[in-house]
């Protein structure tokens, strides 16, 4: 399973998965766990590993 959030990595969305699945299934997370910058929508969707292509890269590597 994977969450993406477009904001801090802790106390969002991934905990609550995280709690509601229990040991069911590993919660896999991509977010934002650095202090924040500003820049570009398209920068900092890069920066933080949160972009389509590190969304894309993050599916296919929990597939293989």
């Amino acid at each position: 399973m994977l969450v993406v959030e477009d904001h801090a990595i802790d106390g969002g969305l991934g905990d609550a998965v995280s709690t509601a699945v229990g040991s069911a299934a590993p919660v896999n997370r991509l977010g934002i766990a650095q202090l924040p910058r500003s820049g570009t929508k398209d920068e900092l969707l890069d920066r933080y590993g949160i972009s389509r292509r590190s969304i894309e890269e993050k599916v296919l590597q929990l597939a293989a």
